[in-house]
């Protein structure tokens, strides 16, 4: 019990130290461009993948606790495997769809593809 509250701790100081508001110019709130979209586009983003991958653990969590409980019912056997194949199938498509929004995000900003885990606007005249 004490490792789940553990990381439900981490967790919530992770999701608290996220800032999803890129900062303005100059503090001038007036000079925000396409580029600061973008940025809190991935922000969001990266907010969201964050999120459903900890759902995801808990999922997987929950599958492996009904398997251990399950005293050798088949029933709940069943339900502890399927929620894990769920919770690995649901990270896969986390995962691919992080890779298209984020190649999508790096060639509306203008930037170079690499790195592609850093947004890099290019100015436009």
């Amino acid at each position: 019990m004490n490792f789940l509250l553990s990381f439900f701790d981490r967790v919530q100081v992770a999701l608290a130290q996220t800032t999803l508001l890129p900062t303005a110019p100059d503090g001038d709130p007036t000079k925000y461009t396409f580029c600061h979209l973008l940025q809190l586009g991935e922000n969001v983003f990266n907010f969201l993948i964050t999120l459903s991958l900890i759902l995801a653990v808990a999922a997987m969590v929950y599958g492996g606790a009904r398997i251990m409980v399950a005293a050798g019912e088949p029933a709940n056997v069943q339900t502890g495997k399927s929620a894990i194949k769920a919770a690995v199938f649901g990270v896969l498509i986390i995962f691919g769809s992080g890779l298209i929004v984020r190649f999508i995000i790096r060639i509306l900003s203008g930037g170079d593809i690499e790195p592609w885990t850093k947004l890099t606007c290019v100015p436009t005249l």
